[in-house]
């Protein structure tokens, strides 16, 4: 007796049919009027039941891509004659050089002729404003967003706007798991990266110091930046304090946690980890530090000479690349823990879309192995799909020799949410800790300013 194919298998099939006659039908393979085989001759080809394959001829001619003729056969129609669905895609601007994004929209394009992908680039600080207006005013199809917007979303009652996605067992599960709530998946995994150290090899080497490792506490990091550094030339250790990415790093490794019960404790921990922050710039010109008002400052620094180490992400890294700097990675430092920030970032349709199908078919395309093996190979950033972020080849840039040190400090991976603050608490610490870290107040106004902050749950300006 024969064995029956799963349900699974079923559908890979009727897909897999349905897929290469669309393909063929694009490509120009199947020209307009000529006819496809016979049912007969399709179903032994694909390995399918006539009705299987009368349900996917069906769907073909649903998308008038082809016309069945009676007692004839059906008719390819052809891409000409098939008006173009446009889908708007709001994305991080960041992405056009993080991602390599507008390769992989073209690369669908061309596989897809019957899409046309309209991209809306937006700036990081201008996101979550831009996005609400596009999903009020229906203007997008999806979206791209980081786990930070995401909880966003969460906190106002507005998952309901997405999409529900397809678990995939090839993302990292740290990745898809940011991405959950109440065991739906909103968003589909893209890209990650974990806050880390970026060092000038030369510098060491010119200072005969030994280069970081998984050991180095951050008092080993001050000790160290302190003979990098020259004061009139370049920084031994920079960051943008200011980064909502950075400065929540040192809570983190402290085990901060806001508990209503255990205020007096968490407050000597909060105190504590800013303290820190404050030590780490102690002797450098602090103004500086804090009049950067992006991330990239750092980077730009670095790429001039004139900061040794820098804390970044794989993100970031990309920015990096051009400037021929013989660069290195490590892990963060750490206080009582080895802790680090994961950034995660995904993929949503939205539910008011009027072509959810097709935009589907793009999200899926972007997370599929191909397309995040092509990020792997064509950027810093770190895809979400296991396989292809652990390729192990020659890629078309750059690599660090610890470019898989993120695998062994897996386990230090940790979101905001374990800091028991929303994202928009923590946006509203920054100019508290901008007057503390300048001198302008001391620790008691500070924790005045977190207990007003956690109290009203508002975010302020």
């Amino acid at each position: 007796m024969k064995n029956r194919p799963t349900r699974s298998t079923f559908l890979y099939r009727l897909n897999y049919f349905t897929d290469q006659i669309r393909k063929d039908i694009y490509s120009g393979v199947l020209a307009p009027g000529t006819y496809l085989p016979a049912e007969t001759e399709l179903a032994d080809q694909y390995q399918l039941s006539k009705a299987s394959i009368r349900k996917g001829l069906a769907e073909l001619v649903e998308e008038g891509l082809i016309e069945k003729i009676p007692r004839v056969g059906n008719r390819v129609i052809g891409v000409e004659m098939v008006e173009k669905q446009i889908l708007r895609f709001a994305c991080h601007q960041s992405l056009i050089r993080e991602a390599a994004i507008e390769p992989l929209i073209q690369c669908f394009e061309k596989e897809n002729p019957d899409i046309q992908i309209q991209f809306i680039p937006i700036a990081y600080q201008q996101y979550i404003e831009s996005i609400d207006h596009y999903i009020d005013n229906h203007l997008i199809d999806i979206l791209s967003i980081n786990y930070d917007q995401y909880i966003e979303f969460v906190e106002s009652d507005r998952l309901h706007l997405f999409e529900p996605q397809e678990f995939d067992s090839y993302m990292y599960p740290f990745v898809q798991n940011g991405f959950v709530h109440g065991n739906t998946l909103y968003a589909k995994p893209f890209i990650f990266s974990p806050v880390i150290l970026c060092y000038n090899r030369k510098h060491f080497l010119e200072k005969q110091l030994p280069e970081p490792d998984s050991f180095w506490s951050w008092q080993t990091l001050k000790e160290t930046a302190h003979h990098l550094s020259n004061q009139e030339e370049r920084y031994g250790f920079y960051f943008h304090l200011l980064s909502q990415n950075r400065w929540p790093v040192f809570l983190l490794q402290n085990g901060y946690h806001y508990d209503e019960t255990n205020q007096l404790h968490q407050a000597e921990l909060f105190l504590e980890s800013m303290t820190l922050c404050k030590d780490l710039i102690t002797g450098q010109r602090v103004d500086t530090l804090l009049i950067a008002d992006h991330d990239l400052y750092a980077e730009q620094l670095f790429m001039k000479e004139k900061a040794s180490i820098i804390m970044t992400t794989y993100f970031n890294l990309n920015y990096v690349l051009d400037s021929g700097i013989p660069f290195e990675i490590a892990p963060l430092p750490y206080m009582k823990e080895p802790r680090t920030l994961l950034l995660t970032l995904g993929l949503s349709v939205l539910k008011t879309s009027t072509k959810k199908e097709a935009a589907q078919r793009f999200v899926d395309y972007l997370t599929k192995y191909e397309s995040q093996l092509y990020i792997r190979q064509h950027s810093m950033s770190i895809p979400a799909h296991q396989l292809a972020a652990e390729w192990a080849g020659t890629g078309e840039i750059y690599q660090p020799n610890r470019f898989f040190m993120y695998r062994e400090i897996i386990p230090s991976f940790r979101y905001y949410n374990e800091l028991g603050m929303t994202p928009q608490q923590l946006m509203s610490l920054r100019s508290e800790l901008s007057y503390f870290w300048s001198g302008l107040s001391d620790g008691a106004d500070l924790l005045q300013a977190l207990k007003k902050i956690k109290k009203s749950g508002r975010r302020e300006n």
